[in-house]
C-alpha cells in the first residue's frame, strides 16, 4: 500500500516537470536573443538640469520622443505631459502647467498642430481664454478675460489672424476700443473711448496706420483737434481747439510738423504766421482780438 502511494507521488512530480517544460516562456529562449531589433524599440531617457534635478522623462526611437513625456521646472512642479506619436510630433491632449502646480494650457495636439478647442489660465486659475485651433492655427469667435474674471476682448479670428469686428474693455466691461480687423491688420473706421463713455477718437485705418480724416477729443467730450494722416503722421489742414471747445490754433502740417501758414490765438492776441519744421520762421503779425494792429515780428529766414 505504501509503495502504491511513493508510485502516485512520484507520477505526480512527473507529469508536474512535464507541464512546466511545456508553459515555458518564449522570452526564456537565448537563442533567440540575437534576433531582435533594437532600432525598432524606444528606449527609456531621462534628461537633468544641471544641479540634477529631473528636467524630462519618456521614451526615445532614433533620436525623436515618441509616447508619453513629462517635462518638469528646476522646482521639481510639472511643466508638461503629453504624447508623441510614431514621428516625434504631439498628439491628443497636453497639459502644461505654471510653476506653481496650476494648469497654464491644455487641450489636444494634431500631428504636431493644436486643434480644437483650447483653454488658457492665468496663475490664480481664472480662465483667461477658450479659443478654437484649425491646423494649428486660431479660427472662431474669441474673448479674453483678466484674472479676475473680467472680460478684456473679444472678436474673430479667421486662419490665425484677427478678422472683422473686435472690441476691447475697460475693467468696468464698458467700451475702450473698437473696429475692424483684415488679415490681423487694423482697417477702416475705429473708436476708442473714455472709461465715461465720450469718445477719445475716431479715424480711420489703412494697412494698420492712421490715414485719412481724424477727430480727437476732451474727456468732457469737446473736440480737441481735427485733421488729416499719411502714414501714421499728422499731414495736411489741421485744427486746435482748446477745453471750451474754442479753436485756438489752426494750419498746415507735414510729416507730424508745423510747416507752412498758421494761425493762432493766446488769450485776446492773435497772430499769423509760417513754421518751418515745427519752428516760426519768416514775418509774424500780432493783432488784437478787437481787430486793433500791435506789432509785426520778423524771425529770419
Amino acid at each position: 500500500m505504501k509503495r502504491s502511494w511513493l508510485t502516485v507521488i512520484q507520477v505526480l512530480i512527473l507529469a508536474l516537470v512535464l507541464v512546466n517544460m511545456a508553459l515555458k516562456p518564449d522570452i526564456l529562449d537565448a537563442s533567440r536573443i540575437d534576433t531582435t531589433d533594437w532600432s525598432t524599440t524606444p528606449k527609456y531617457q531621462k534628461t537633468y538640469f544641471n544641479d540634477g534635478t529631473l528636467s524630462s522623462e519618456g521614451r526615445n526611437l532614433n533620436q525623436n520622443p515618441v509616447g508619453w513625456w513629462k517635462e518638469y521646472y528646476e522646482n521639481g512642479e510639472l511643466k508638461s505631459v503629453g504624447e508623441f506619436d510614431e514621428n516625434g510630433l504631439e498628439k491628443g491632449e497636453w497639459v502644461f502647467y505654471f510653476t506653481n502646480g496650476q494648469i497654464a494650457e491644455k487641450g489636444c495636439f494634431k500631428q504636431g498642430k493644436k486643434s480644437g478647442i483650447w483653454s488658457k489660465y492665468h496663475t490664480n486659475g481664472a480662465i483667461e481664454y477658450n479659443e478654437k485651433f484649425v491646423d494649428g492655427k486660431r479660427n472662431g469667435y474669441w474673448k479674453l478675460y483678466s484674472s479676475d474674471k473680467k472680460l478684456e476682448a473679444a472678436g474673430h479670428y479667421l486662419l490665425g489672424e484677427k478678422n472683422g469686428f473686435w472690441q476691447a474693455y475697460y475693467d468696468s466691461a464698458a467700451v475702450a476700443e473698437e473696429g475692424h480687423f483684415e488679415n490681423g491688420i487694423k482697417t477702416g473706421w475705429w473708436k476708442r473711448y473714455y472709461l465715461n463713455g465720450f469718445p477719445s477718437r475716431v479715424g480711420q485705418y489703412e494697412n494698420g496706420e492712421r490715414s485719412g480724416f481724424w477727430k480727437f477729443f476732451y474727456e468732457s467730450g469737446k473736440l480737441q483737434k481735427e485733421g488729416y494722416f499719411y502714414l501714421n503722421e499728422e499731414t495736411g489742414w489741421w485744427k486746435y481747439y482748446n477745453l471750451d471747445g474754442v479753436l485756438e490754433s489752426e494750419g498746415e502740417m507735414i510729416g507730424g510738423q508745423k510747416s507752412g501758414f498758421w494761425r493762432e490765438s493766446v488769450g485776446d492776441e492773435k497772430s499769423e504766421g509760417n513754421y518751418k519744421e515745427g519752428k516760426k520762421v519768416g514775418t509774424w503779425q500780432k493783432t488784437s482780438v478787437k481787430g486793433a494792429k500791435r506789432e509785426i515780428i520778423e524771425l529770419g529766414e
